[in-house]
């Protein structure tokens, strides 16, 4: 189990448990820590996902992926001002990303791949900073704010549910070196500016 008591140990600011395969839960406890990092990579931590760990403010990175978290993700997460990297994936997480999330404008990364449901959240366009964008399930089509992501290097999206979809417009993008665009029901031509 992870322990509790990290909230005695008023200096700790980097956490990384990854690979470990702790089994239990996250203690709540550690939404009183000063924590900067979180990273519990490759797991067997379960539950849901405490919504006391939105009262870390000082949190810039979360990394909970492979693990075995459920239920919804907790607005809560949203008084997370300063966190750059949201890594969610593999796990059951399910609903739709909190409209709350819009307020994460120091984002860089957000990866998952999850049960989540819903659109593709037209929010994403105030994510001004985001660098990697891995997202998969989701319904479509793609919304075409995504071209405000100019900040943009990795995206990565896959197997969304919807009707079929232009491509979407990636021209801004310059920096892109990674682009996956999975059974996304494109049908139109490739744009000129790939050429």
């Amino acid at each position: 189990m992870l322990p509790h008591y990290l909230v005695k140990l008023p200096h700790l600011r980097h956490v990384d448990f990854a690979l470990n395969y702790p089994s239990g839960t996250i203690p709540k406890e550690w939404g009183s820590t000063k924590l900067t990092n979180i990273s519990l990579f490759v797991n067997r931590i379960s539950g849901e996902i405490p919504k006391e760990l939105g009262s870390i403010t000082t949190l810039t990175c979360k990394n909970l992926e492979a693990n075995q978290f459920y239920g919804v993700v907790p607005h809560e997460l949203v008084s997370l001002s300063n966190l750059k990297t949201l890594i969610l994936s593999s796990n059951k997480l399910s609903g739709k990303l909190p409209v709350t999330f819009a307020k994460f404008q120091n984002l860089t990364d957000l990866i998952s791949d999850n049960s989540f449901n819903g659109e593709i959240p037209s929010f994403i366009q105030n994510w001004k900073l985001l660098q990697r964008l891995h997202a998969s399930g989701l319904e479509g089509p793609i919304p075409s704010n995504i071209s405000l992501l100019s900040n943009l290097n990795q995206l990565r999206i896959g197997d969304i549910n919807g009707p079929s979809q232009d491509f979407p417009m990636l021209r801004n993008m310059t920096g892109m070196t990674i682009l996956v665009l999975r059974n996304c029901h494109i049908t139109r031509e490739l744009p000129i500016y790939f050429c």
